[in-house]
């Protein structure tokens, strides 16, 4: 109500993403929490969402509107002292306030079976929509108050709902494990919706993958304007979100050479591996030279990393997978950072540095703030080297490493089994012309093309072949994201 705009934003960002049913946005609406205002909240939700459709325009994909319907609030007897029919009444209010205007009603995070049945009896008595739940299971694949999965698909199919599944509560790697339950004795189309990860919690403190990442990020910083002609421009310095769109555009107005957006990691489909670090690029289908960029600084920056004692995974390559392509016709690269850098011409490379989801990664890379600035301190270097900057204190230059096979990971459809991989011969050092590499220079030929005095080479660099490409007078903007 008070910012319509930045729901239907948000419902925007995922219908452009590629979602096809949306989600409105009364979860916890009823009349204990907003005595007489049940409808007005339900019709402003549903009006967000189709704002968000006609926003988005023809596509080839349908687009559905969910009515969402949460928790109650209460308990219902004999655990608390919500009335069963009261309960009903509560989710039928909301049912007739937005099933004209809905495509299905959508049932979930709900730990009581009981509860669960009141709202299934409501939509299915004040509606013909189609209806489906989704209930929260902890890791032992028990409700709040005590049902297992099983026994709700036993219930809810008696119910007549159109799927059933689970959502909230579990990551993706928990809720894989209670997959097979459902499936085995469900006869109806099952759900499963994690949360992206889980928070660690460590010392009796709760930990976030985004905490992690600005800390990086601040200590990236840091670390890159130790290094001559160096400014880092932050896309946040709190704990904010930014619109992926609107971190690109960030780099782009200031005039930035290079945005880095960096994450750890949490175990998924796309990857058969657990643990480790990977950058993400682009795959050089379309404006090869600036993809031909950020895998080599991708490489320079996994080197550095591996010294510290973390798995290097390779070169992470993504093909999107809701059929849009780049102007030449080629499908975009999946994820927006690089793509809307590739778009916007700015090289633009994603670092996951560990797994927050592996005991051994988490407690030797991500558990405290000295490993944090490690991190930022090897992505400082990586990136130091594939530019050849000069530190501010000593005025040596860091120069690219030997060549070194890189592999080069491309998902092709979200699941490990369907990668194709491939390895490729990295190294600051190469020029490129068509796609291949040519030449390479030696530090004192590469200090003499670009303008520099050679003895400011370190020792373990003055070797033959370790550098090529002379240095382009740059402003030394970069965005740390």
């Amino acid at each position: 109500l008070t910012h319509p705009q930045i729901i239907t934003g948000l419902h925007l960002d995922y219908l452009k993403a590629g979602c096809h049913i949306l989600k409105t946005n009364p979860f916890g609406v009823n009349e204990l929490r907003f005595p007489g205002r049940v409808e007005e909240l339900v019709c402003a939700a549903l009006d967000r969402a189709e704002e968000a459709i006609a926003q988005l325009g023809s596509t080839q994909q349908p687009r559905f509107i969910a009515l969402d319907l949460g928790p109650c609030g209460k308990l219902l007897k004999p655990l608390g002292d919500l009335d069963f029919e009261a309960a009903v009444d509560l989710f039928a209010q909301v049912v007739r306030a937005g099933q004209a205007r809905a495509d299905l009603i959508l049932i979930e995070t709900m730990n009581d079976a009981y509860e669960t049945k009141a709202a299934v009896l409501a939509a299915k008595e004040n509606s013909d929509l189609p209806v489906f739940v989704t209930n929260v299971y902890d890791e032992g694949g028990k409700l709040m108050t005590g049902a297992d999965p099983e026994t709700m698909v036993t219930l809810l199919e008696g119910l007549g709902v159109d799927a059933l599944g689970m959502n909230c509560s579990l990551g993706p790697v928990q809720m894989e494990a209670l997959l097979p339950r459902l499936l085995d004795v469900s006869s109806v189309p099952v759900i499963v919706n994690p949360n992206a990860g889980l928070p660690r919690d460590v010392d009796g403190k709760t930990v976030y993958e985004k905490d992690l990442d600005l800390m990086i990020a601040q200590f990236l910083k840091e670390e890159l304007e130790k290094y001559e002609g160096v400014t880092v421009e932050m896309t946040r310095e709190s704990d904010r979100d930014v619109e992926l769109p609107a971190r690109t555009q960030c780099a782009v107005d200031a005039e930035a050479d290079l945005l880095v957006s960096l994450h750890n990691n949490a175990y998924g489909k796309i990857a058969d591996y657990r643990d480790g670090c990977t950058v993400l690029a682009a795959r050089g289908v379309w404006k090869e030279e600036l993809a031909q960029e950020e895998q080599c600084l991708a490489a320079e920056v996994l080197r550095e990393l591996e010294d510290l004692g973390i798995e290097n995974r390779g070169i992470l390559l993504r093909i999107c997978e809701n059929g849009k392509t780049y102007e030449n016709g080629e499908l975009t690269d999946y994820y927006a950072i690089i793509r809307n850098g590739n778009m916007q011409d700015v090289p633009s490379i994603l670092i996951e540095h560990a797994f927050m989801d592996d005991a051994s990664d988490y407690e030797s890379f991500l558990a405290n703030e000295e490993s944090l600035r490690q991190l930022a301190q090897a992505d400082a270097r990586g990136i130091a080297r594939y530019y050849g900057l000069r530190e501010k204190e000593t005025g040596t230059i860091l120069f690219g490493r030997y060549p070194k096979e890189e592999v080069l990971m491309t998902v092709t459809d979200g699941l490990a089994k369907n990668n194709l991989f491939a390895t490729q011969c990295f190294g600051r050092g190469m020029i490129w012309q068509n796609g291949d590499a040519l030449t390479w220079y030696s530090p004192e030929e590469w200090a003499e093309l670009a303008g520099v005095e050679a003895e400011g080479i370190p020792a373990e660099s003055k070797q033959e072949g370790t550098q090529a490409e002379v240095q382009k007078e740059s402003s030394g903007q970069s965005t740390a994201e």
